[in-house]
């Protein structure tokens, strides 16, 4: 009898410390993918983002949630945008020629997850 009493008193604790640390999985999943996501998207301007296409024939770049107006710059090797806190080089196969940027800014499109750059388009001065 003792030893059936012990074994439900662990089965118990099993099951609850399985409980948590599912519920603590599932918590960070969350934030992980909404962390993931910007801020701040301008939904008045997602037919433009939308008609955004990758050269390399990969279909769309993005839509609002996955292209943001970022500070860029020429550097020695070509353009570079202000992502994270620091500047990083933009591949020159993702920079998209586009005359009709209704942002007035440099637009870097990326999959915000797993941080892979997909397009960009120079801002007015570039």
């Amino acid at each position: 009898m003792a030893a059936s009493w012990k074994q439900s008193i662990w089965i118990n604790f099993a099951s609850r410390c399985r409980n948590k640390a599912t519920k603590a999985l599932l918590i960070s999943a969350t934030f992980l993918v909404l962390s993931a996501l910007p801020l701040h998207s301008d939904s008045s301007l997602s037919h433009w983002f939308k008609s955004l296409m990758r050269n390399d024939g990969g279909g769309s770049c993005c839509d609002t949630s996955d292209c943001r107006v970022v500070d860029y710059r020429i550097g020695p090797k070509g353009y570079e945008a202000f992502v994270d806190g620091e500047w990083t080089p933009i591949p020159s196969n993702i920079v998209l020629r586009r005359h009709d940027n209704p942002t007035g800014g440099a637009v870097l499109c990326m999959n915000h997850l797993f941080r892979t750059m997909l397009c960009f388009v120079p801002g007015a001065q570039g």
